[in-house]
């Protein structure tokens, strides 16, 4: 049986040399697409806790720690007090509900414990956490407009805690790189995804005050 020539070798090579360069970003996408969803549903998980937490406290729990330096945010609120999967331990290269795993292609945790990728809006729950002054769901006038969560803008060590439109813009986005966009968790429950770009650069903005 005769042999494949020279010519068809190198046809053949050829073309699995364009057929390659066509999936593999396909595959690319696919995967990424695969890891916005586990976002989305991060940050509706992130939401139910955060509506059961206000149901039965009447408010939403604070993004930093107090004037007084006492440890406690949202994250560890909603942990300890049973509405979420607790924070402790997250161990490197486990998926939890706190994590992006489109954060974790950037960055892998430095530490096993205390890793979050989501902030909080910190201009509605407040940077310095009162819980007297924590919001709740009735002071947003309109709760569809008004962000809750995002993601946030993670260096692969601790707690992200909170983002604010001038001072901690969120930087973990799908797909990563410039101009792409952040998933964007609202008050009233739903979640969408929102370009860096579009994103209202100051805090008079409802979607950042809650106050139309």
């Amino acid at each position: 049986m005769a042999g494949f020539t020279l010519i068809e070798l190198l046809t053949v090579i050829a073309i699995i040399g364009v057929l390659a360069a066509i999936l593999i970003p396909v595959v690319g996408r696919v995967r990424e697409s695969a890891r916005k969803a586990n976002c989305v549903s991060n940050l509706r998980q992130i939401g139910m806790s955060l509506q059961l937490f206000g149901d039965e406290r009447g408010r939403f729990p604070p993004a930093q720690s107090t004037p007084g330096g006492t440890l406690t945010n949202w994250i560890i609120q909603l942990a300890e007090g049973g509405y979420a999967q607790n924070y402790i331990p997250i161990r490197l290269g486990v998926d939890t509900m706190w994590i992006c795993p489109t954060a974790r292609t950037i960055h892998t945790p430095t530490v096993e414990h205390n890793a979050n990728t989501y902030g909080a809006n910190a201009v509605a729950l407040g940077d310095i956490g009162l819980a007297a002054s924590a919001p709740s769901i009735n002071r947003a006038s309109s709760p569809g407009r008004t962000a809750l969560a995002m993601d946030g803008a993670w260096t692969g060590g601790m707690f992200v805690v909170s983002v604010h439109p001038e001072t901690l813009r969120p930087e973990q986005t799908h797909p990563p790189g410039s101009g792409a966009a952040v998933n964007v968790l609202f008050m009233d429950g739903h979640v969408r995804s929102i370009r860096i770009a579009e994103l209202p650069p100051s805090t008079d903005d409802i979607f950042w005050n809650g106050r139309g």
